[in-house]
């Protein structure tokens, strides 16, 4: 079975692309905004892996009661989620 890469060209999709990257640009220097992450990114970065690394010591440890264990374990997983949902996210978009 071959399979074949389906792509769309699009004369103006260039235009397009260079337009919105130009006023995306434009808007971060009229208003003194960084390209970079801002405070809050770099707070809830910290925020959600510390959490996940603090959920897997914890755990590791073997120090706590299984339903404790338990409890760590979903809150890593949520921390696993919110790192991938909203820092790798956010680091694609640059």
């Amino acid at each position: 079975m071959i399979v074949t890469k389906v792509r769309f060209k699009n004369p103006q999709s260039s235009d397009f692309q260079k337009t919105v990257n130009e006023r995306v640009y434009n808007y971060f220097s009229e208003n003194n905004i960084s390209i970079h992450a801002n405070t809050e990114m770099k707070i809830k970065t910290f925020v959600l892996l510390a959490t996940y690394f603090a959920c897997y010591f914890a755990i590791i440890s073997g120090t706590f009661s299984l339903s404790l264990m338990w409890f760590f374990a979903f809150t890593m997983g949520v921390a696993m989620a919110g790192i991938g949902m909203s820092i790798m996210h956010d680091a694609n978009h640059g």
